[in-house]
């Protein structure tokens, strides 16, 4: 049995939370005044606490454990093809596009597109918003 998840500092649930809203690095320290590098510092340890690399697996893995509740865009929830919910459900835990494109047997260009595709769906800039969305409107409660 594994160890429960270490719990989220204050400064890591509020950095966390501008991750699930698609903010990069750069535009998280502006609004936190933080330097660049304090905020991948800061995304290291969420990410070791959360066992999670990537920054849409870190949205997922919080969102599992109740640490963050993003709210997704008003309006109901899309319906996803089995490709879209496979491709959010392996960002969602930490696959690489590159690991996606080859799952899916598809060049790394077309899985790209893929993923911008299902962005554009669930109304996110970049997959960590897009699995914020999507867990707000419970599309991966079931997976």
């Amino acid at each position: 049995m594994s160890a429960p998840p270490q719990p989220l500092t204050a400064k890591e649930r509020d950095l966390l939370v501008l991750v699930a809203r698609g903010l990069s690095n750069a535009n998280i320290a502006r609004k936190l005044n933080l330097s660049e590098q304090t905020v991948k510092s800061h995304l290291q340890h969420i990410g070791t606490k959360l066992g999670a690399r990537r920054r849409a697996a870190m949205v997922r893995a919080a969102c599992a454990a109740g640490a963050l509740a993003p709210k997704p865009p008003r309006g109901p929830a899309p319906v996803l093809t089995l490709e879209e919910r496979f491709l959010l459900r392996r960002a969602g835990n930490g696959a690489s596009l590159r690991e996606i494109s080859r799952e899916l047997c598809v060049s790394y260009g077309t899985a790209k597109a893929r993923a911008r595709d299902l962005c554009s769906t669930l109304r996110a800039v970049n997959l960590p918003q897009a699995v914020g969305h999507a867990s707000g409107w419970g599309l991966l409660s079931a997976d």
